[in-house]
């Protein structure tokens, strides 16, 4: 339950972190729509309700495999890192753009 909950609130932080990223930029050129904004929002909380319930089930039936050893807890938990790393990545690429930070101006490659 205390896994979940942490990765449940990373990527939350992350999502939330990333929408108001996009959501800058968008006021900064002009193309803000609070419809869009919210509809982000719901479609994340909406997200987050599904995966309670999927970990929920998980723990009612702890046995049942979906894959090659992992029960739905532990997919979770594979999904969770992902997206961890997805939403992230999405967070670095959105500041960098509003930043306008070009990779020559912090010398690592990778970054791209």
């Amino acid at each position: 339950m205390e896994q979940f909950l942490k990765y449940a609130i990373a990527i939350g932080v992350l999502m939330l972190a990333n929408t108001l990223l996009v959501s800058v930029d968008k006021l900064i050129e002009g193309g803000f729509d609070w419809k869009i904004f919210v509809k982000g929002l719901l479609r994340y909380a909406v997200i987050l309700l599904a995966c309670i319930g999927i970990f929920y089930a998980g723990t009612i039936m702890p046995n049942i495999e979906i894959s090659e050893g992992l029960n739905l807890v532990k997919m979770l938990e594979v999904v969770g890192m992902a997206l961890i790393v997805k939403y992230g990545v999405s967070c670095f690429k959105n500041l960098k753009a509003l930043f306008e930070i070009e990779i020559n101006d912090v010398g690592v490659e990778q970054w791209k």
